[in-house]
């Protein structure tokens, strides 16, 4: 009986640690990863493209009010936030899987730079994996053989799109949607055929930040299940979804997020 038909795996991540944990874990189950293009966007570290492009879209006044709602969770929770994150992400067996693994790297700033669309064509990708906070347009969706590009939103889908999809749930009394969806990516902000979900059960100890970090994990974990599957001749399941309306959420404002800490009696 013939093995495996190991697929060529290129993944699409950002510049975080939660990302490359998606790429480390993905390698670590003996898939076929050839490459890793990681996009970084930041200036200094620091999102401002996103800080501006909210400002365009959604005026000043709101966008202060999201930093400004940033700021308090941070100098509220960021202690307890970083000892579940050391505890969640080990920074050294992550990046000493990647340092070990012996596929092709390439760094950008946009995943669509004719630069990068050529590297990417070069890697001859089946599939693309998506573990990241960057657009990745129509021309880069289809350089995959099989057309898939399999991405992940630690949230319940076609309900919780968007940013901080926790923080909605238990900001909407829904602690059952507390959890993460593996997705097909479209043109749609996390509208693309629901490939698996599950839900994220919930500590005392948790913020909606660590039930994200959580989420993450568990997405790189069901990604990696439903590739070997693949890899075994099984097909990828997928489930056509139509959102409804205003289930795309952003960062909370200030007033929101003061809201939050009045009524939620569950989460950080």
């Amino acid at each position: 009986m013939s093995g495996p038909n190991r697929h060529r795996i290129v993944i699409l991540c950002g510049p975080l640690l939660t990302h490359k944990n998606t790429c480390a874990t993905l390698i670590r189950s003996g898939l076929n990863v050839v490459g890793i293009c990681e996009a970084d966007q930041r200036t200094a570290g620091l999102p401002l493209s996103y800080v501006f492009r909210s400002i365009r879209r959604k005026g000043l006044g709101v966008t202060l009010s999201r930093v400004v709602a940033r700021l308090l969770y941070r100098s509220l929770n960021s202690r307890k936030d970083q000892e579940i994150f050391t505890r969640l992400f080990d920074d050294r067996a992550i990046n000493e899987t990647i340092l070990k693994w012996e596929g092709k790297i390439h760094r950008t700033n946009n995943y669509s730079a004719p630069r990068t669309i050529n590297w990417l064509r070069e890697m001859d990708a089946d599939i693309l994996v998506a573990h990241t906070p960057y657009w990745i347009g129509k021309k880069v969706r289809g350089l995959p053989k099989t057309g898939m590009v399999l991405g992940g939103h630690p949230g319940i889908t076609p309900f919780y799109r968007g940013s901080h999809s926790a923080f909605w749930a238990v900001y909407n009394g829904n602690p059952e949607d507390l959890g993460c969806t593996v997705f097909l990516l479209d043109d749609g902000v996390d509208t693309g055929d629901i490939v698996a979900q599950d839900r994220i059960p919930f500590e005392r100890a948790d913020s909606f930040f660590t039930l994200c970090w959580k989420g993450m994990i568990r997405l790189a974990e069901m990604q990696a299940g439903i590739l070997q599957d693949f890899d075994r001749g099984i097909g990828i399941p997928r489930q056509r979804v139509s959102p409804p309306e205003n289930t795309e959420f952003d960062n909370p404002r200030l007033s929101e997020y003061l809201r939050y800490c009045y009524r939620q009696r569950w989460i950080r």
